[in-house]
């Protein structure tokens, strides 16, 4: 599944003509960067692929997408996106979506799944959620948190099924992030069950992911969590209860503050209730 498919076209990038000796991508003409393209050697190729980047040559646009999807080294693959991304070029989401899924080395998918979450729009969220499904648990990790950074909501589904219950820790708590970020109500409640029963990891990824997306839904479960073990969690909580910005809380807050012997409770706690006018 992720190793590059080697077309006619591939191999021929893979093993074409040797360059005369002591030839320099940054010597050369735009003519011999694009023939270069198609060296046998896979360092010539790169450095290449990135002078043409470097240059802005758009015409090579296309012949770097193939590049990017079917070059037999890594390295290659990985300079010819990258020139693509330089350029701005319009064949980026086409590399990156194909790359993000299919190559078979994986800090290139790696790649891949930063220039879409730096550069481009929901319509590559198909490739994002298929790599929420790949065997290796950092890039399921780095999909999960673009799905819930960048809002893709048809990830959601995902996230609920496997994403809570991946075997990766890492993966577990970003999945938590994401679902609590995407802020659909029908899932709060499987949220609030978490934040009141889940580990101490999960309970702190939810209470930092409300800080940043809270619901009025969430008031009573955040009051619950301000009696957390965790000091965390509990600062957290306060935290997103300022955000939620309901009044009525502030008095349980400076409750709270004044039984703590924490320092840092009290002083978050406080804040909090002086914030919401209590």
């Amino acid at each position: 599944m992720r190793a590059p498919v080697l077309t006619v076209f591939a191999l021929a990038l893979a093993a074409g003509p040797v360059l005369a000796g002591g030839f320099k991508a940054r010597k050369a003409s735009d003519e011999e960067l694009a023939a270069c393209l198609s060296d046998a050697d896979p360092e010539l190729r790169a450095d290449c692929a990135e002078e043409i980047g470097s240059r802005a040559l758009l015409d090579n646009a296309d012949r770097l997408l193939v590049v990017a999807k079917q070059d037999a080294a890594p390295r290659v693959r990985s300079a010819a996106i990258a020139a693509l991304e330089e350029m701005g070029a319009q064949t980026l989401a086409a590399a990156a979506e194909h790359m993000a899924v299919n190559d078979g080395d994986a800090g290139n998918r790696a790649k891949a799944l930063s220039i879409i979450e730096k550069h481009l729009s929901e319509a590559s969220a198909p490739a994002v959620i298929q790599a929420m499904q790949d065997s290796d648990p950092a890039i399921r990790r780095k999909a999960t948190i673009i799905v819930g950074k960048r809002a893709f909501s048809a990830g959601e589904p995902w996230l609920v099924e496997h994403g809570v219950s991946d075997e990766d820790q890492k993966v577990v708590l970003e999945a938590w992030k994401a679902i609590v970020r995407l802020g659909n109500p029908e899932h709060r409640p499987a949220v609030h069950n978490a934040l009141a029963t889940g580990s101490e990891e999960v309970r702190r990824a939810i209470a930092r992911g409300m800080r940043d997306q809270v619901l009025p839904v969430d008031k009573d479960a955040l009051v619950g969590a301000l009696d957390d073990a965790n000091t965390h969690v509990v600062r957290d909580a306060a935290k997103a209860l300022v955000e939620l910005g309901d009044a009525s809380v502030a008095g349980i807050l400076r409750q709270k503050a004044e039984a703590s012997s924490d320092e840092d409770v009290r002083k978050d706690l406080s804040s909090a209730a002086s914030k919401l006018g209590g």
